[in-house]
């Protein structure tokens, strides 16, 4: 029985040998610089390792930086010609080892394509993902008032594209008229032919009968240069091509409209933390015809967890649209100012 004026030493001394073994109990990663890095959730994709610390949460490190790491807890690995192994990573003298069921596998760190965790799904394959969403919105331009609006977005990711779908409704009545009745839908595609470089192309339609467009049809196609593309952030410039071509309900009518035109755009994403996600897009797309015919578009939005009713989230934004050219009586700019309701399906 230890006596009770060595119980505060006893208590250090416990406290000093967990703080000493911890990383012993933890995933590893060792840069060639000598820097030792310790955390959980050790995964690679796209030639990057990420790993979860204490001290700066999701941490992305190029595998070319690496000298050696290690896993607490067995990993599903995949080399650049073999099926997947499960098994603990430990380093040794000749480089690295897989410790599984049939004993220990030696493997280089540069043969190593991917690594996840028992708990995830290999990110080869093709993963979709579903969002549910519904806003409550503040409007400013040629309608002002309140918004309801509901939205659906299908999203499939791979290590080398990414195909989103998508469609929304926008139909709200204020003060006994109608302030927004606006119908969108469209699917975009990007595949990474390179580590830096992409195909985008989209197609768009969109009815808006506020702005008396009975038909907007929209059609882009160019080159994406990924400037960073990571686990935490992403970040693309778009160069291309676009097609437009309006039909519009007014009385008296107005001559429909189409012309091809360039199509120029940026692309951010940002995990701040694990729980605040930003994004921003902005776009320009002028017509051959008349340069000073254009539209611009803008979007920037944070989500965040909606306490603890996971899956739902809240995300909060806002959207600008600029017409140079917009039917008469119509403004020019119309802002969207957003408060989402996201229910996410993984």
């Amino acid at each position: 029985m230890i006596h009770r004026s060595l119980r505060p030493i006893a208590v250090l001394l416990g406290f000093v040998l967990l703080t000493v073994a911890w990383p012993a109990f933890a995933d590893t990663v060792t840069l060639k610089d000598g820097s030792i890095i310790h955390g959980k959730n050790l995964q690679i994709v796209d030639g990057a390792i990420t790993i979860t610390t204490g001290f700066a949460g999701d941490l992305s490190i190029k595998q070319n930086l690496v000298a050696s790491f290690s896993t607490d807890t067995p990993v599903y690995v995949k080399t650049k010609t073999s099926q997947a192994v499960l098994g603990k990573i430990e380093p040794k003298a000749s480089g690295l080892v897989i410790v599984g069921s049939n004993g220990e596998q030696p493997i280089t760190l540069e043969n190593i394509k991917s690594a996840w965790l028992t708990s995830a799904t290999d990110p080869d394959l093709a993963h979709w993902h579903l969002e549910l969403s519904t806003d409550v919105v503040g409007k400013s331009g040629s309608a002002s008032g309140f918004a309801g609006d509901a939205a659906i977005v299908a999203t499939r990711r791979t290590p080398t594209d990414t195909l989103k779908f998508y469609s929304n409704i926008d139909h709200t009545v204020a003060n006994g008229q109608t302030s927004s009745d606006n119908y969108k839908g469209g699917i975009e595609d990007n595949i990474f032919f390179s580590p830096a470089y992409s195909w985008f192309g989209s197609t768009e339609l969109m009815q808006d009968n506020v702005q008396d467009i009975h038909l907007r049809t929209t059609t882009t196609s160019g080159i994406g240069w990924n400037a960073l593309r990571g686990s935490r952030e992403d970040l693309q410039f778009r160069a291309g091509l676009s097609y437009r071509y309006d039909v519009y309900d007014t009385n008296p009518p107005t001559p429909n409209y189409s012309s091809a035109g360039a199509n120029l755009a940026i692309v951010h994403r940002l995990d701040v933390a694990p729980w605040f996600v930003m994004h921003n897009s902005l776009g320009y797309m002028p017509s051959f015809k008349d340069t000073n015919n254009f539209i611009m578009d803008h979007d920037s939005n944070i989500t965040m967890p909606l306490g603890n009713l996971k899956p739902w989230s809240l995300r909060i934004g806002m959207t600008n649209e600029y017409t140079s050219r917009p039917v008469d009586g119509d403004e020019h700019l119309e802002t969207t100012y957003y408060l989402r309701f996201v229910y996410t399906v993984r």
